[in-house]
């Protein structure tokens, strides 16, 4: 149940399982449940709980010697806690107890996992000259076991940070290197499967930064390869996502029609899958050539489906689009009404959006909220809130920068 996000079901059995445990005296089993009961609460929402559970599993496995790296696990599983509740401080904490333990306990692999959670608590922080650090010591020890796989891994980390920070050439450099070690696992049938999803994630990452760069062309080019060779390993999933992601270089293309028809195509996969945000990605940019093109109906029906969704970037991405449309037509109070709801939702999220930005780009990044709102205060006079919207421009600007 835990494994397939079944938690509320998980939940009985762990407890039922832990009263036996413990009736038996078998604490070492009863402390190690605790922790994924501890899992489970917070999976479902209950932080306070899954902390409190967790800390007593720590207490009770701290008194045995000999259970040292059990503690380093609890460490560990509170750190994720804190983690996905966005205190990375905290997080980053634990995981330097976690790793002070492994180290003296002499265990290296532990070590550099540990370095590898961090690097990713780092990153939210912006601090990528740490995360980077990080990266490489975990990939000195995996180098050192001769664990390649894990070095490729460790390359490809480092190359989604150097992207983040708009160092596309340096992210193409360490993903090609990443790659070139998950093929030779490949062409060994060394844990085929998995090495083959690491050959594809490089070769992903590669198109992405020639997409970044502004190389479409490049770009399609090695889309169309990796197409190709999901297609012939028929790992239809990633198929989809690979069409969806030449959609978006046709829109820059500015080839509209084979654009639509692969967003229309891959919008259907997805819906037959239940995968509401990326059917939202493909609505938000056919919503985007719809209004290119003066389809403006088409667009106000595309950009309030995706409205209703959950997600805090692509709800704010629709009420932009929304916004847009508003404003050419002329009504410039609706217009900046959600051109200003855009900008709060933006606001309240943690994140940078580099990445979401990356599947939306046509509709725009984060930072025409603002340009077109300073646009539309001009427009209506309003010189005062015109002012303060590049001053909030400014603010996200440096967000991002760090992010």
């Amino acid at each position: 149940y835990y494994q397939q996000g079944h938690y509320d079901k998980a939940l009985e059995p762990y407890i039922s399982a832990r009263k036996n445990f413990e009736n038996k005296g078998q604490k070492e089993y009863v402390a190690n449940i605790d922790r994924k009961i501890a899992s489970v609460y917070s999976h479902l929402g209950q932080i306070d709980k899954a902390i409190r559970i967790n800390r007593s599993a720590r207490q009770l496995i701290d008194r045995k010697i000999l259970w040292k790296a059990e503690t380093a696990r609890c460490d560990i599983d509170l750190a994720a806690i804190y983690s996905n509740i966005g205190q990375d401080e905290k997080a980053i904490e634990l995981f330097m107890s976690a790793r002070e333990i492994f180290e003296n306990w002499g265990s290296q692999i532990d070590v550099a996992k540990c370095d590898i959670s961090m690097a990713t608590n780092l990153m939210l922080l912006g601090q990528n000259e740490m995360a980077i650090e990080a990266l490489k010591s975990a990939r000195k020890i995996f180098m050192k076991k001769g664990i390649h796989n894990h070095v490729a891994n460790c390359d490809l980390e480092t190359a989604k940070i150097y992207s983040g920070a708009g160092q596309f050439e340096k992210a193409i450099e360490l993903s090609l290197s990443a790659r070139t070690i998950f093929k030779k696992f490949e062409e060994n049938n060394i844990k085929k499967d998995m090495t083959y999803s690491g050959v594809a994630s490089c070769d992903f990452s590669i198109a992405n930064n020639f997409y970044l760069l502004g190389q479409y062309e490049k770009a399609l080019e090695q889309y169309k390869s990796i197409r190709k060779d999901l297609f012939e390993k028929g790992l239809k999933g990633e198929v989809i996502n690979c069409d969806f992601n030449i959609a978006c270089v046709y829109l820059l293309l500015k080839k509209y029609k084979k654009a639509i028809k692969l967003f229309q195509s891959t919008r259907k996969a997805y819906e037959e899958k239940g995968l509401k945000r990326d059917i939202a990605f493909c609505n938000l940019n056919m919503a985007a050539v719809y209004m290119r093109f003066g389809r403006l109906n088409n667009a106000f029906t595309l950009f309030k489906k995706v409205k209703k969704i959950d997600d805090l970037n692509l709800k704010a991405k629709s009420l932009f689009g929304i916004g847009c449309l508003y404003w050419r037509q002329g009504n410039t109070k609706l217009a900046k009404s959600y051109c200003k709801a855009a900008i709060k939702a933006v606001e309240n999220i943690r994140d940078s959006l580099s990445q979401d930005d990356l599947g939306t780009s046509f509709l725009g990044t984060v930072f025409d909220y603002y340009y077109i709102m300073v646009e539309i205060c001009l427009e209506s006079n309003d010189f005062k809130n015109a002012l303060k919207y590049v001053e909030r421009l400014k603010s996200r600007s440096l967000v991002e920068m760090l992010a």
